[in-house]
């Protein structure tokens, strides 16, 4: 089979792409990525890499963009233009039985690549990573109003014709439903972990238990209320490690220094495999969303913590799915923002005081959830069934 996927961010950054694209590739399909020069993190100041190469089966077609030293409107520009040549490619390059694209960036890709793969027979993988316009809604980045709604109708109208919608949770599905959305095939299946090395195993602990927050330190997490929870903690019993970068990083940085907050910490963004490092050597993974968010989206690194073998501190009402899992597996504990503050310190508490072997057990326990096993096993089979058609 044929296959083109459409995703701007692609060897050698790490995106999940990457391993779906080798998957198909190693089950015998012809697999071609359209994609861009490296530029998710201009700091990394990753080299140009060939505009055409093969990689692992996988034949790369990389477009040509404006530059970007830093996120900013020229980011905005070369997603427009990205989403622009994508489509021409579609249109006028070769013939594909299937294309897949993503949500990001959100609305507009997945509408014209669905447009273009229409117009040339092929049948059609949205992969719904955020479910958009209701996170800008959500996160009051957007109001509601006529530009909502048009992007809402535009969005629905490519989840009708598409020949499969692949989220990410139940929470994700209940909302295309209640659109009013109904694609041929509505199906399942979560992001994986990146990197999945044995974690550090058993050891006992000398110092305070390690809390760690990686990814994007972002607005819209309640992290102020976490760092304000990590301040009435005995430093001796439970710090807070931040790895990573974001908007909301200088100013908590700010609270922990004027306070004098000893049981937070910050540490810069890493590579993801010396990331995955960091955090084997930490306790337990620390998940924050805001309030109505896991309706839209889910948080990815939940799979690399439990790669990592650490419990979960999930932050998030408890009748989200991530919530129900945590709880049904004996994983974490999980409490809702809706609760005291009170409850976040109890839940720190009791975390700092499981078992090494109640840790240990947690890899097991959640293996289906972050496994990439599982989740090629589900996308071999979804492009089986003749390119879920």
């Amino acid at each position: 089979m044929r296959i083109t996927i459409v995703y701007r961010y692609f060897w050698p950054e790490t995106f999940l792409p990457n391993d779906i694209a080798k998957w198909l590739a190693a089950a015998g399909h012809d697999v071609e990525v359209i994609t861009a020069q490296p530029s998710y993190n201009p700091e990394a100041n990753l080299p140009e890499q060939p505009w055409r190469e093969e990689w692992n089966g996988v034949r790369i077609r990389r477009v040509p963009l404006f530059g970007e030293r830093k996120r900013g409107i020229a980011r905005y520009v070369n997603s427009a233009l990205f989403i622009a040549i994508a489509a021409l490619l579609i249109l006028f390059g070769r013939k594909s039985d299937v294309v897949w694209t993503t949500s990001i960036p959100p609305v507009l890709q997945p509408f014209a690549i669905r447009l273009a793969s229409w117009f040339r027979g092929a049948r059609f993988v949205y992969f719904l990573q955020d479910i958009y316009p209701e996170i800008g809604l959500h996160m009051n980045m957007l109001k509601e109003g006529m530009l909502s709604r048009l992007l809402r109708s535009i969005d629905t109208w490519t989840l009708n014709r598409s020949d499969a919608v692949v989220t990410l949770s139940g929470d994700m599905a209940a909302v295309v439903r209640a659109r009013g959305a109904a694609p041929k095939r509505l199906v399942l299946i979560n992001n994986f972990a990146a990197v999945t090395g044995e974690p550090a195993g058993s050891r006992t602990r000398s110092g305070p238990v390690r809390f760690v927050f990686a990814g994007n330190i972002g607005r819209f997490q309640h992290l102020e209320e976490l760092v304000e929870a990590f301040a009435s903690i005995d430093p001796a019993v439970a710090v807070l490690e931040f790895l990573g970068e974001g908007r909301a990083k200088a100013g908590l940085r700010k609270i922990v220094e004027e306070r004098g907050i000893g049981t937070v910490r910050f540490h810069k963004a890493l590579p993801v495999a010396d990331a995955f490092d960091f955090m084997r050597a930490c306790d337990v993974g620390v998940v924050s969303l805001t309030p109505g968010l896991f309706r839209y989206a889910y948080p990815s690194k939940t799979f690399t913590y439990l790669a990592a073998g650490l419990p979960l501190l999930a932050l998030v009402e408890e009748d989200s799915e991530l919530a129900r899992e945590t709880r049904a597996r004996d994983i974490g504990l999980a409490v809702d923002w809706g609760e005291p503050a009170s409850s976040l310190t109890r839940a720190i508490h009791e975390l700092a005081s499981w078992p090494a072997g109640k840790r240990d057990a947690v890899r097991e326990r959640s293996r289906e959830l972050f496994d990439p096993e599982v989740a090629r096993a589900k996308w071999l089979e979804l492009f089986r069934d003749r390119g879920a058609g």
